[in-house]
This record gives structure tokens, C-alpha cells and sequence, in this order.
């Protein structure tokens, strides 16, 4: 026998495992990008970045310094051999094809553009635009539109820290530039910087953006990924809970027998609980990224919890699915048995009650149909007279109030019940009027109500009384089978002797056309008479059941192909084509040979009798479902407006004006032989199509 590779207990450890393992890491996937979130697809905070920084203070420095040369230069003096080397590679590495850093540096008094990485479009790209003021000596950095807070202690080096108006800080410049402008004093160049935020060259800016961005989305994919691997392992868990080797059945373990809400409260109050603590801890490690021991206990907590988690959860997911498959996840629960409980009380209580009222039902019920509606009537409207007075007269008006609402509701309740009760009663009524006599309309409920309940019981007995005279009139029909069985043959010895008579006539030398034209029609109608003189013993048998059945294992490929070998000539004469379609090999039944014969030659001698000429019989022989098929198509030559059914029936003929030879009987007998073998026998008509199968069950 096949194993199914969803009841091997390693497949599903291994998929547990993986599934554990793709949570836990889709878990701290999903809690990294939560706790960056902001920065997976915001610019501005790729720009407060350390590197972007880090690139932002090195150009800037490089800018300096190139200026500081560059007033050298405009006061006349001299450079040397490595400031002239620096001042021409500082403009290199600012020039616009190899940073996407751009500047202008003007004239304070005048505005002139003095330096610029590419004239007055330098900032044309740059969203973000820097502004310093700078003297020359000494050297001196102020901010525009920022305020300067001064330096800080930064671990004994000397650097000059510049924050925004929140009080963020923005630049970090190496050296102390904390010296205050003395009175008076100006500044004579003003410097213009930012970053082309196209970033169209590979520099350290570029990096730093795809570096600070895609880094986490591919994180968010990999989440995204790692939690889809989850769901597809967990469905898979699920096909394979409670499936075990060698079982043809579902089967339960010990936790699955477990009260399934005591079970899931237990099993989700625990995975709920590590799963909260495992996602603090895996927070924590982000508080602690710089204490690499710190964060690697959190995160090995985090992962610890996780997993007890995820386990638990799945161990939950796999007991659901098992108990839905073995149908116990409703009926083993603490809460259903309570249910059940509560239920079969109330059920006692509600029979007492009915039982008080039925005593008094009946005991009302003795006294005549109008003066109980009458006396019904006026007791109903004095007791409402009575609540709606004491509601409306006494202090205690919130009682009547209570004791009116319940009972009209009482009464309410009572006229419902009472039309249920006439419905069941009608529906009873219809289904015996549409031939079901054997129906019965329970009164069990009718206890309340005595008339209804006499009624249902009078039509039980008019069902009764039916169910009757249906079978007296089978028994009638039986006993014309028998008559008919006694006078067919009766029938059969005078028969013999004219068949026999009209043999030695046709030996004799008889002279004569019409003589000889006689005697060729007294052999064919007694031939016909004999035929049909069978036909009326063998439908008698087969509907009353005396027909004698030897089943016996049965090739119906070599009988059918034996039929055709003797209906190829008849098919011929009567211009039809057979196209049959038999397996290459055999299919076996238990039947009667005998009487398969006669069903296949009721069959095949309607085609020959009935079928247009000229048109194509279609036979076919197959193995369906268990069983083998037999069935047979063609087209009628007279037009066919009698129902399947119907032409199954004796004597009936689909040729109305009955000029064919043929006795009706053909396809009656050939359906009481299927079923009297345990066959079944099907017509179809589809317009002028006529089709018949027999099925018979298969043996090896």
C-alpha cells in the first residue's frame, strides 16, 4: 500500500521546524523594519546619517581649504609647490564630474561668485542649501538661519559641534572655530554648499543612500518572504495533522483528547505570553546595538521565546485542523458539555410544563369547538382588562406591566405553535394527496390542541386506508399476470399444431400461386403468434418474479460480440451501418446467459424493427464506476412522443400506427430481465434519438 508522504512523522518534524525557524526569522525581519520604519522610505533621514555627514564634513573641509588658498591667491601672494598641488586637486575632487557635492562662494560685500563647482546653476538640483559667513583670519564658521550653541567635550580632541533651532546636531567640525567675532569686524566671504539630490554621480553621498535604504527594503522583502514560506508550511502542517502511517483514518494523539477551550486557552495564553516577551527583548537588542554582549543575550531570550511560541501556536493550528477532520472540535469542549447540560434541563422542565398543559388541554378540549373559541375569547380579553387596569390604577405598575407583557406573549407563543402544528398537518395532507400514502403527520406535538390531533390522526387512517387499496389493486395486477401466464399456455398446444399443419403443407405439391401466397402467410403470422405468445409467458415471469435466474460468471464481450456476428446480416438488409466500440479486454458479470442473450436480442431486433434507414447505430460496451456498461443508439424512423417511462411499458410501441411487426413487449421484458439479476435498465430520448443501457456490477 502507498504511503502518503503527509503521514511520515519526519516530513512533518521537518516542517515544523522550518516553519518555526522561518517565523522566528520573518519575526525579527518584521521588528527591525518596525523600528525603522521611518527610514525605509524617507530621504530626510538618509541625509542625518553619520556617512552622510561623514561625506558632508570632508567636502566642506575640502572647500575651506581650498578658499583659504584661494584668498592667498587674491591678495597677491605666492603660493608654494604643495599649496599650488593641493589648491588644484581640491578642485578636482569638488569638481562637478566627480562629487554630486556642489557650492558657490561669493563676495560678501558684492555678491560675486568666486568659486563654483558649476557656476550660477550649482544649487539648481539641490534642495537643501547650506549657508556659512567666513573671515579669513582666523579662520572662523557661523551658520545662517542656525543658532550656535558652542563647542563640547568630545573625549579631549578639539571640535566645534553646530545644532539647528530644535536642537539637533547638524555639523561636526574638526578644530575649535568657537572664537566670537570681535566688534566691527566683517566677513568677507560667503559660502553656499548642499548636495544634488539626483545623485547623479557614484560617490560616497550615492552610497550612503543606497546603503541607509535599500538595506532595509530588502529586509522588508525578506520578511515579507520568510512570512509567506510560514503560511505555506503552516497549510502544509495542517494537510498532515492527524494522518499516521498504516491508519486509513484520521487519527487522534493525547493532546487532541484534551477539552479543545481548555486546551486553547492553556496553549494561547502561554504562546501569547512568550511571543509579547519575545518581541521586548528583540526591542531591547535594538536600544543595545553598541554593547555587542547585551545585545546578543536579548536577542538569544528573543529567540528562545519565539520559539516557544511559534510551537505552540503551531501545535494549536495542527490540533484544530485534526480535530475539524475527525469532526470532535465542537463536541470536545468544557463549554458544549455545559450547553448540552443546560439544554436536556431545560428540556425536562419545558416537558413538565408541556405535560400540565396538555392535562389541560384535554380536559377543555371536551367541550364543543365554538364555545371553547368563544370562552377563549372573552377570558383573553378580561384578563388584559384586568393587567391593563391594575397597570394603569396601581402603584405597582411596573408588575402588571410584566405579567401583561408575558401573557400575551404566552398567548402569542400558543398561536404560533398552533399554526406549526396546521402547517405540519397540511404538508401531510399534500404529501399523501401526491401519492405517499404511507406518510404520517406526528401528533406528539399536538397535545395542546385536540382538534388538530383528531384531524392528523383521520388523515393517518385515510393513509392507511390508501396504502390499502394500492395493494389490492397489485395484487389484481398480479393475477393478471397469472392469467395471462395460464392462457399463453393454453394457447400453446392449438399454436403448435397449426405451425406444425402449415409445415407439411409447404412439403406438399401444391399447384398454385395464391395457394402457395396463403400458405407463406399462415407460416409468418403463426410464427408471429408463437413469438408473441412467449413474450407474454416470459413478461409474466419476469414482473411476478417465478422467473428462474442461474447466474454464473459471464464474459459480456465475447456474448455481445457473438449478438453481432448474428445481427450483421439483418443490420445489412435493413441498409444501417453498426459502429461498435468493444474493449481489447473482457468484462466479466454475474448473470443469467440466457437471459442477457434475450436482453441483447430485445435490443438489437428494436434497431432492425425501428431505426431509420440509412443512419448509424452506435453500440458500445465499457467499465464505469464499478460497472459494466452495455448501451445502444439510433435514430427512430417514426417520430418518437412517448415518454421513456411509458414505452417501457407491455404492449406500448413508439410506431402508433403499429405497422411494424412487433409486439410492445421487447423492451418491458428486456427491463424486468436486467432487474431481476440486479442490473439496472435505462431509456433516454433525446428528439428522435433513441438510446437504452444495461448495466450489470463487475467481478474479477
Amino acid at each position: 500500500m502507498k504511503q502518503d508522504i503527509r503521514s511520515y512523522a519526519l516530513v512533518k518534524a521537518l516542517a515544523l521546524l522550518l516553519a518555526v525557524g522561518c517565523a522566528i526569522g520573518a519575526s525579527f525581519s518584521w521588528i527591525y523594519c518596525a523600528y525603522h520604519w521611518d527610514s525605509l522610505f524617507d530621504r530626510d533621514t538618509v541625509t542625518s546619517s553619520s556617512m552622510w555627514n561623514q561625506g558632508m564634513n570632508e567636502r566642506y573641509s575640502h572647500l575651506i581649504e581650498t578658499l583659504d588658498i584661494y584668498d592667498q591667491i587674491r591678495r597677491g601672494e605666492k603660493l608654494g609647490y604643495l599649496q599650488e598641488k593641493n589648491y588644484n586637486s581640491y578642485l578636482s575632487v569638488l569638481s562637478p564630474e566627480q562629487t554630486n557635492f556642489r557650492y558657490i562662494v561669493r563676495d560678501n560685500e558684492s555678491g560675486e561668485i568666486l568659486l563654483s563647482s558649476s557656476g550660477e546653476d550649482s544649487l539648481k538640483n539641490v534642495e537643501d542649501v547650506w549657508q556659512s559667513l567666513r573671515t579669513i583670519s582666523p579662520s572662523y564658521l557661523e551658520y545662517s538661519y542656525r543658532e550656535y550653541y558652542g563647542p563640547e567635550d568630545t573625549g579631549g580632541e578639539d571640535y566645534t559641534i553646530f545644532y539647528d533651532d530644535d536642537g539637533n546636531a547638524i555639523l561636526q567640525v574638526p578644530g575649535n572655530m568657537s572664537r566670537p567675532r570681535k566688534e566691527g569686524e566683517t566677513y568677507r566671504y560667503a559660502v553656499e554648499y548642499g548636495v544634488d539630490a539626483r545623485l547623479p554621480l557614484n560617490d560616497e553621498f550615492r552610497a550612503a543612500h543606497n546603503s541607509y535604504t535599500r538595506g532595509d527594503i530588502r529586509i522588508l522583502y525578506l520578511a515579507g518572504g520568510l512570512s509567506l514560506v510560514c503560511l505555506v508550511l503552516t497549510v502544509f502542517l495542517m494537510c498532515c495533522a492527524g494522518r499516521r502511517r498504516g491508519a486509513e483514518t484520521f487519527t487522534l494523539n493525547w493532546s487532541d483528547k484534551i477539552p479543545y477551550d481548555l486546551y486553547l486557552f492553556c496553549v494561547g495564553f502561554v504562546g501569547l505570553s512568550a511571543l509579547g516577551v519575545g518581541v521586548e527583548w528583540a526591542a531591547r537588542a535594538y536600544w543595545y546595538l553598541s554593547d555587542a554582549g547585551d545585545c546578543f543575550l536579548f536577542n538569544a531570550m528573543s529567540a528562545l521565546c519565539f520559539t516557544t511560541a511559534f510551537g505552540l501556536i503551531e501545535a494549536a493550528l495542527m490540533s484544530t485542523a485534526t480535530r475539524v477532520k475527525t469532526h470532535t472540535l465542537l463536541h470536545n469542549t468544557i463549554t458544549w458539555r455545559l450547553c448540552v447540560w443546560c439544554w436536556h434541563l431545560c428540556g425536562r422542565l419545558w416537558q413538565s410544563c408541556k405535560d400540565f398543559a396538555c392535562s389541560l388541554g384535554e380536559l377543555v378540549g371536551a367541550l364543543p369547538l365554538t364555545g371553547r373559541v368563544i370562552g377563549f375569547s372573552l377570558g383573553y380579553l378580561f384578563i388584559n382588562f384586568i393587567l391593563a387596569y391594575g397597570l394603569f390604577e396601581s402603584y405597582s405598575s411596573g408588575v402588571f406591566l410584566i405579567f401583561l407583557c408575558l401573557f400575551n406573549g404566552f398567548v402569542l407563543y400558543s398561536i404560533c405553535r398552533w399554526t406549526v402544528q396546521w402547517y405540519n398537518l397540511r404538508q401531510g395532507a399534500q404529501a399523501i394527496v401526491k401519492g405517499n400514502p404511507e406518510e404520517r403527520i406526528d401528533t406528539l406535538g399536538m397535545k395542546l390542541f385536540p382538534d388538530l390531533r383528531a384531524h392528523a390522526e383521520a388523515l393517518n387512517d385515510l393513509g392507511s386506508a390508501i396504502n390499502t387499496a394500492v395493494d389490492e389493486r397489485l395484487r389484481s395486477e398480479r393475477m393478471k399476470a397469472e392469467l395471462i401466464t395460464n392462457v399463453s399456455h393454453d394457447l400453446k398446444t392449438p399454436l403448435t399444431s397449426i405451425i406444425n399443419y402449415v409445415d407439411l403443407l409447404k412439403k406438399e405439391d401444391i399447384q398454385g400461386e395464391k395457394a402457395q401466397e396463403y400458405i407463406e402467410v399462415l407460416d409468418r403470422k403463426s410464427q408471429r403468434l408463437k413469438k408473441l405468445t412467449e413474450d407474454l409467458v416470459e413478461a409474466s415471469k419476469a414482473s411476478t418474479g417465478t422467473l428462474t435466474v442461474n447466474a454464473e460468471r459471464l464474459g459480456m464481450g465475447q456474448l455481445v460480440d457473438q449478438a453481432l456476428g448474428e445481427y450483421n446480416a439483418k443490420f445489412e438488409a435493413a441498409n444501417l451501418t453498426l459502429l461498435s466500440s468493444l474493449p481489447p479486454q473482457e468484462l466479466y458479470v454475474k448473470a443469467d446467459g440466457r437471459h442477457v442473450w434475450r436482453i441483447l436480442d430485445n435490443l438489437l431486433g428494436n434497431c432492425v424493427k425501428y431505426a431509420m434507414p440509412g443512419t448509424r447505430v452506435y453500440l458500445e460496451l465499457l467499465k464505469w464506476d464499478g460497472n459494466v456498461i452495455f448501451s445502444l443508439k439510433n435514430v427512430s424512423a417514426s417520430q418518437l412522443n412517448v415518454p421513456p417511462e411509458e414505452l417501457m411499458e407491455r404492449f406500448v410501441r413508439g410506431d402508433e400506427s403499429r405497422t411494424t411487426e412487433g409486439s410492445g413487449l421487447g423492451l418491458s421484458i428486456a427491463r424486468s430481465l436486467t432487474e431481476v439479476q440486479g442490473g439496472s435498465f435505462r431509456l433516454s430520448i433525446d428528439g428522435d434519438l433513441f438510446k437504452a443501457s444495461v448495466s450489470f456490477p463487475e467481478v474479477e
